[in-house]
């Protein structure tokens, strides 16, 4: 038993990848954000998506809160026609 050995620095290395291979497993939206010409680095693109992300989540919050206040009531609405024969009993 005491002969066992291990080779614990090759065990977990991480794989290495060339830069042509990791263009092809970048996510799509990264992707996308490239080919539009604004942006020419993977990591500036992904940053661009996170500024994306964080402002729909604010819009997003906003919008919940402010549908959330009931309408302002400015007091009981007499329909036309009541108006209508109230001023005519009035002018009798």
């Amino acid at each position: 038993m005491a002969d066992i050995q291990f080779d614990e620095e090759q065990e977990f290395s991480r794989p290495s990848f060339s830069e042509s291979a990791s263009a092809e497993h970048q996510p799509i939206l990264v992707r996308l954000v490239l080919k539009t010409g604004l942006v020419t680095d993977p990591k500036i693109a992904e940053y661009v998506l996170l500024g994306i992300a964080i402002v729909a989540f604010i819009v997003s919050i906003v919008i919940v809160t402010s549908a959330g206040t009931p309408p302002q009531k400015t007091g009981p609405v007499e329909p036309e026609a009541f108006r209508i024969q109230r001023e005519a009993s009035m002018r009798r």
